[in-house]
């Protein structure tokens, strides 16, 4: 038996655990690691403030519009973006583990005002680059416009990234809810997990030197304590 499948078969057996366990907290997270088990790919979490840039990011990324972008805050659940080669499909992912297809204008308005029975929703799709294949984006609420519930959720997937990446206006800064957060995720991910810092919203011929980018730069590695 390959790998793989040894690891199914194992996740079959913490199902039936879990199942029998029936505690809220822990099916919750069964669920997302059995997603990873069964559908292996690579995580990027994309944090940063409201109208950062976060869903522009990721609509560069797939070249075409999946995800809302407006100056006002425009995502209030944490949104999966899995880049496939199938077609496109939208979907919500609810609390009690039930997956529910959706029409990509209901899709839209859950991303504002997601409803009170929503663990995440989740756009599957194609990139027209296919190099970013296997790819799962999360694009998720500024901290300062998150509810309790999904600050939890948003919580619960910042460990699970391979990647962050850490998306900040040129012109904004680093605001105070963005240090907390940093320091946060500073303190909760491993030292294997890559973060990148996108500088959105840059005047044009921005170098790498400039003395704002510098600023961010420092800024944010004193907050996670690297590079």
């Amino acid at each position: 038996m390959n790998i793989f499948n040894n690891c199914i078969k194992r996740q079959e057996k913490i199902d039936s655990i879990v199942e029998t366990l029936g505690i809220k907290d822990i099916m919750d997270k069964n669920s997302l690691i059995k997603d990873r088990v069964v559908n292996p790919s690579h995580y990027v979490v994309m944090l940063g403030e409201t109208s950062s840039g976060k869903s522009a990011l990721i609509n560069s990324v797939l070249e075409k519009k999946v995800m809302i972008e407006s100056v006002r805050p425009t995502t209030g659940v944490v949104a999966e973006v899995v880049i496939t080669d199938e077609e496109d499909a939208w979907s919500k992912v609810c609390k009690d583990g039930s997956i529910i297809e959706i029409e990509k204008n209901e899709f839209d308005n859950l991303v504002v005002n997601p409803t009170s029975d929503i663990h995440r929703l989740r756009y599957r799709g194609k990139s027209r680059n296919e190099k970013y294949t296997g790819i799962r984006l999360f694009d998720t609420p500024g901290y300062g416009s998150l509810v309790d519930y999904h600050e939890d959720v948003l919580k619960e997937f910042i460990p699970e990234g391979d990647f962050i990446v850490y998306v900040v206006s040129y012109r904004v800064g680093l605001n105070d809810d963005d240090y907390q957060f940093l320091k946060y995720v500073g303190e909760i991910i491993s030292d294997k997990v890559e973060v990148i810092l996108a500088v959105n919203m840059c005047p044009k011929d921005t170098s790498e030197d400039n003395k704002r980018i510098a600023e961010i730069k420092e800024n944010v590695n004193e907050c996670i304590h690297r590079d």
